[in-house]
């Protein structure tokens, strides 16, 4: 199950692509009316990536700015929470690395049984030639 997100918790940033939308796709959909919502994200995305470099670093200077900020709320967010709270997602992590193990061990023990009937198949297969 999904572990469900703590709504004190800062936002993650926005990536350079994400400032560029917020601000180009208003224009692009009063260009293009009737297009769908997948349409105009497409349209979006090949503009964006006709960007040069010089064009694309004020958003990437954005995104830079708004990770920054991430970074210094979660240090916040982080010195204000319980210890326990941190300690038992990384117990969650454990036993997920159990389960996958303890699955692994019984995917080879059944790979090594199916071994054994393969054996017989092939005996029998043996002797259908035989009849033949």
């Amino acid at each position: 199950k999904k572990a469900k997100k703590d709504p004190n918790a800062p936002k993650k940033p926005m990536t350079s692509f994400m400032f560029y939308s917020t601000e180009k796709r208003p224009k692009i959909k009063e260009k293009n009316p009737d297009a769908s919502f997948g349409d105009i994200a497409k349209l979006v995305g090949q503009k964006f990536k006709k960007l040069s470099e010089e064009e694309k670093k004020k958003y990437t200077d954005k995104a830079n700015a708004d990770k920054l900020r991430y970074e210094k709320e979660m240090e916040e967010y982080n010195r204000t929470q319980k210890p326990a709270a941190v300690s038992s997602s990384t117990s969650k992590k454990k036993k997920k690395v159990k389960e996958v193990a303890s699955e692994s061990e019984s995917e080879s023990a059944a790979s090594s049984s199916g071994s054994d009937d393969s054996d017989s198949d092939d005996s029998d297969s043996d002797s259908d030639s035989d009849s033949d």
